[in-house]
């Protein structure tokens, strides 16, 4: 098997466990979006998603494209805003394309985390208490399931209060 091979299986599908494989593929992942990222986490992870090279690829994704959007769906705000100051930055910044809502009550309490990119490409870790992580750049069936998951969410959710603050 050559070294592209070996390329091409590790950003296709896998189980990752450690957070410098997930940070690395999240990384990976949201450079391949085209048009939408969605993030749901019940406390958006700062050591993830409050990064340099995170920040950097969304900032870029934004400013990229007049129709690209990025969603994050959140449980608890004020850890979140907390841990992501960078992020809250993006979206006050471009409110119009960077998103951040909160789950309604019905959806509190999931201990599970994901982000899916476009129709294609979907970072999944299970339980919140576990390490594990499955991962893929190409997988359509099972981003499509997170995706219809998220869109019922994203409809019931509110926006987060200090996020998007309507200037004079």
């Amino acid at each position: 098997m050559g070294a592209s091979e070996d390329n091409r299986q590790l950003t296709t599908v896998g189980q990752l466990n450690s957070r410098d494989e997930v940070r690395d593929f999240l990384v990976t992942l949201l450079q391949q979006a085209r048009r939408k990222i969605s993030v749901f986490a019940p406390t958006l992870e700062g050591d993830l998603f409050n990064t340099s090279p995170v920040i950097s690829v969304l900032a870029s994704f934004t400013t990229s494209h007049r129709g690209n959007l990025v969603r994050f769906l959140v449980e608890d705000a004020d850890l979140s805003f907390h841990q992501n100051a960078r992020v809250v930055g993006l979206c006050r910044r471009f409110s119009d394309f960077i998103k951040m809502h909160q789950v309604d009550e019905n959806n509190s309490g999931l201990q599970e985390q994901f982000v899916i990119v476009d129709d294609c490409g979907y970072l999944h870790q299970p339980h919140l208490d576990r390490p594990g992580f499955r991962a893929s750049t190409d997988d359509r069936s099972e981003t499509r399931q997170f995706a219809i998951r998220y869109e019922r969410m994203w409809e019931r959710s509110q926006s987060m209060p200090g996020v998007h603050t309507l200037g004079l």
